[in-house]
């Protein structure tokens, strides 16, 4: 008979649960519709992790461009519109500028302290101004160009050997080798090649922290759950990952900070960060903590990005071949990584269940996580700090950190910590969307013959016979820029952009939105829509060559970077490493199916999670074009 009161109590919550959003919606100011959910977990039994994005454009062909879920106490908009997309990012954008507090992405951004994934306030608006000033400026990314122009010459080197022979080439692995290193040399003058220790650790670090950054953990949608995060192991291997990638960032922070680092690391995004703490040049106290949490943004793809789990290939000698043991760990670092990316942390729906990530042991992979990030971390801002660093350490990105917090020339004191989180968010968002749209530009290229022999011949009647294409022939390149632009429409690397949060009640179209409120922008939708783009689902490049559409977030009909306050600093580092490496690859060879696969047999299946990698790498025999 006692269950009897709780049956009662049980059905009245899932009629009233029902009749709730029908009363909403009678007022002047209605809801967006969405699918009915159940009581206390809502919308959460219908989520489709995997692939978010065509499970919300699925939702959207339902219930229209905008909709509401309501996973546990969080409520979740997404627009899947040109038009709502630019009323989010542009008209709208300080009212849905901020971004949602998650586990994973909180633990692994120092608190929030680097630029992808913090609040929207004063601190943020002073990273921010770092990024775009200091780290990612147009005449900061052209002092890169020798670094990416010597990379992309020792992956046509490797390339070549093979091609020599015909040999088949795992073209995916030797990409993403390729944007890492380029990525860790501009960031630490490090090259983390997969034949040296320090790239195996660095890579193994990465993949857990994704992991983690995208882990449901339970305490995000119910806190009072937090424990089932712990029971899980979650929250124990997200502190490890943690505590290795701080290490890891402690590490190059003090090789920059050596007065004998060598000359090479002078001006790298580490030097620069430290010259700004040291000069105490910005509003905020640049802490170390800072520091880290900007080479995180760098890291690991935005923090949203799940399992990438391919080993890095060489793409050439590296200064720390004879370590492999350090290699390994670096390797089970970048994996731990992206693992907890990609976990679902209860935490985050419902705050009150925060124990059951705690119950899964996934709050013990977080914090495991975190603390070996952070030791990765500390390494290099030892070997940065280190008087007898290399000259070649001087002048990278770590190093410009680290001048910034010595000479505290920015308006917050720049922490090691924040040094940590901006070099994260460094490395996040460089090295794995440079790869996954090369990868998906020769995809579509091998399914598309005419417009492969379109781009190439463009690429070699421009620059004739040169041994290499350099960065100044590309301007000169109209179809190749286009064959971009369509992948990135087709093929972005992030179908979801990160999401925002409402700071204020506002109103989308004639719905009501709250404050605290989660708004996602489906790109993916945006680019596929037959409304904007004629036949949306082919190849057309075509499409770009007789207007001025572009993805540097004025055009909303393009926005693989994002807009607005929130738009990706570094896209101009990012294109020019896609635009360079891809017209070598077309240039230098000529690009065949092995096993007498036919273009029409190409798998173009998505790899599970919220970045679009393609799920089969591609392999590929190469003929030496000269």
């Amino acid at each position: 008979m006692m269950l009897f009161p709780l049956f009662v109590a049980l059905v009245i919550i899932i009629i009233l649960s029902f009749l709730h959003p029908k009363a909403k919606r009678s007022g002047k100011n209605i809801l967006p519709p969405g699918p009915l959910g159940l009581p206390f977990i809502g919308n959460l039994h219908q989520y489709d992790s995997l692939t978010p994005h065509l499970y919300f454009w699925k939702l959207s062909q339902k219930y229209g461009k905008i909709f509401l879920l309501k996973l546990g106490s969080s409520t979740m908009i997404v627009v899947s519109s040109a038009n709502l997309a630019k009323e989010v990012m542009k008209t709208q954008d300080l009212a849905f500028c901020s971004r949602p507090s998650l586990l994973g992405q909180q633990k692994l951004s120092y608190n929030g302290q680097d630029n992808a994934m913090s609040p929207y306030n004063d601190y943020w608006k002073e990273i921010r101004k770092i990024c775009v000033a200091h780290l990612f400026s147009l005449k900061k990314v052209q002092y890169f160009s020798p670094i990416r122009e010597d990379e992309v010459s020792r992956m046509i080197k490797k390339i070549s050997q093979q091609g020599a022979t015909s040999q088949i080439t795992n073209l995916s692995n030797i990409v993403i080798s390729l944007s890492t290193t380029i990525i860790c040399r501009i960031a630490f003058d490090i090259r983390y090649d997969g034949e040296t220790r320090e790239g195996r650790k660095f890579v193994e670090l990465l993949k857990v922290g994704q992991e983690m950054l995208a882990y449901f953990f339970v305490s995000d949608y119910f806190p009072l759950l937090g424990w089932i995060d712990k029971l899980s192991g979650k929250i124990n291997k997200l502190e490890k990952n943690f505590k290795d990638l701080d290490e890891l960032y402690e590490g190059l922070i003090e090789q920059h900070l050596n007065p004998n680092r060598p000359k090479s690391m002078e001006g790298d995004i580490i030097d620069l960060l430290l010259q700004l703490k040291k000069e105490k040049s910005t509003p905020i106290d640049l802490t170390l903590d800072n520091i880290k949490a900007i080479i995180m943004d760098l890291v690991v793809d935005w923090y949203f990005y799940l399992f990438w789990c391919t080993r890095l290939e060489t793409a050439g000698p590296g200064g720390y071949d004879e370590e492999a043991h350090e290699r390994r760990r670096f390797d089970e670092l970048l994996i731990a990584t992206q693992a907890m990316m990609a976990s679902f942390f209860v935490y985050d729906f419902f705050p009150s269940l925060s124990w059951i990530d705690k119950l899964t042991g996934l709050t013990d992979r977080l914090e495991n996580n975190f603390k070996n990030l952070d030791n990765f971390y500390e390494e290099l801002i030892e070997q940065h700090l280190n008087p007898k660093r290399p000259k070649s350490m001087e002048g990278d990105i770590l190093d410009l950190l680290l001048q910034l917090k010595k000479e505290k020339s920015t308006t917050i004191d720049l922490t090691l910590e924040d040094a940590k989180a901006l070099a994260m968010d460094v490395l996040v968002a460089g090295s794995d969307t440079s790869a996954a749209v090369i990868v998906w530009a020769m995809t579509t290229l091998m399914r598309n013959p005419r417009a492969m022999k379109k781009v190439q011949a463009e690429i070699r009647q421009s620059i004739g016979k040169k041994v290499i294409v350099n960065e100044d022939d590309i301007q000169n390149m109209p179809y190749l820029k286009a064959v971009i632009k369509e992948t990135l429409r087709l093929y972005p690397s992030a179908p979801l952009l990160l999401p925002r949060e409402s700071m204020k009640k506002s109103i989308l179209e004639e719905y009501e939105i709250e404050s605290g409120t989660t708004i996602y922008v489906n790109f993916w939708a945006i680019a596929r829509d037959p409304e904007i783009w004629e036949n949306s689902n082919e190849f057309i490049p075509e499409r770009f060559l007789n207007n001025d559409i572009d993805f540097k977030g004025q055009n909303f009909e393009l926005i693989p970077f994002g807009a607005g306050r929130r738009g990706c600093p570094a896209i101009t580092l990012g294109v020019a490493i896609v635009e360079l490496a891809l017209s070598n690859l077309l240039y230098a060879f000529d690009w065949k199916l092995p096993w007498s696969m036919r273009k029409e047999d190409i798998d173009t299946t998505v790899r599970p999670g919220i970045v679009m990698h393609k799920k089969i790498d591609l392999c590929l025999i190469p003929t030496n074009y000269l």
